[in-house]
């Protein structure tokens, strides 16, 4: 898979590193853009905020991705991946890190004034 890459000259090396271990490529016509947090993207791409410092949420994410891309349920269409995450995921959090969860494992919904919360191994906050 094919991204743009845009980060602080420190932190190129260290994430293009990590970027072509799992099989990514940087290319600059991509349309998905990887964003070091911090650093402005007012870009109309898909765009995946990282931290150079949290490395393991990073992996975390994007084997996320290339399971999704391994069952099929990812290709180079962005409008098919899009429906494909939207259709089979929602996004949760706990605390400051973010995971995709599979509809399929959500036990139930609780709220709680303008909170949404959704469980299932864990406790994650919806964002309304």
């Amino acid at each position: 898979m094919k991204f743009q890459l845009i980060c602080r000259e420190l932190n190129h090396p260290i994430l293009e590193e990590l970027f072509s271990d799992l099989g990514f490529e940087i290319d600059h016509q991509a349309s998905f853009v990887v964003v070091e947090k911090g650093l402005h993207y007012g870009g109309e791409h898909i765009a995946l905020i990282v931290d150079p410092n949290k490395q393991d949420s990073i992996i975390s994410c994007l084997n996320q991705l290339i399971a999704l891309r391994s069952k099929g349920e990812c290709s180079n269409d962005l409008e098919k991946d899009q429906a494909a995450v939207d259709n089979s995921y929602i996004l949760g959090r706990i605390e400051e890190k973010y995971s995709m969860i599979p509809y399929e494992s959500i036990k139930y919904f609780s709220a709680n004034s303008n909170d949404v919360y959704f469980h299932s191994d864990k406790e994650y906050h919806q964002k309304t």
